[in-house]
């Protein structure tokens, strides 16, 4: 009942100050923006019906947790972007280690068939010379 009564006494100031009182039409109450609009061009407009401003305060208060709401998504959105993209870093650094290795093995590979190749001729080029050697004897 004590809101009641101030919301009454607030009105009641409002009737006080001005002689000519201009209600804004009801398709601008909607928001706060066109109140605001309508206010600085009507300085004579000391009176918005009660329920119209509850309505526009929801609203705002709304509008206002939707965008921090809004805000907190796209911080989290970015941070979880950011951590994804450091993520594929570390993952190609790792890939480019893992070719390298992998270029290494491949030279170690072919340096170990070459090898394989000179000992194997070595040993039949011995062989033959033994070969050789025991068909002479």
């Amino acid at each position: 009942m004590s809101s009641q009564h101030t919301e009454q006494s607030e009105q009641s100031k409002f009737f006080e100050h001005s002689e000519k009182i201009i209600l804004p039409p009801i398709s601008t109450l909607t928001s706060l923006s066109p109140i605001k609009s309508y206010l600085a061009h009507n300085s004579n407009c000391l009176y918005i019906q009660e329920s119209a401003s509850a309505s526009s305060i929801y609203h705002n208060e709304k509008r206002k947790r939707s965008a921090e709401a809004s805000a907190r998504f796209r911080d989290r959105k970015k941070q979880t972007e950011n951590e994804r993209i450091e993520r594929c870093k570390i993952l190609e650094k790792i890939v480019q280690e893992l070719e390298n290795d992998i270029i290494k093995l491949n030279e170690k590979i072919e340096r170990i068939n070459n090898e394989n190749k000179e000992l194997r001729h070595e040993l039949e080029n011995k062989v033959k010379s033994y070969l050789v050697v025991y068909i002479l004897l």
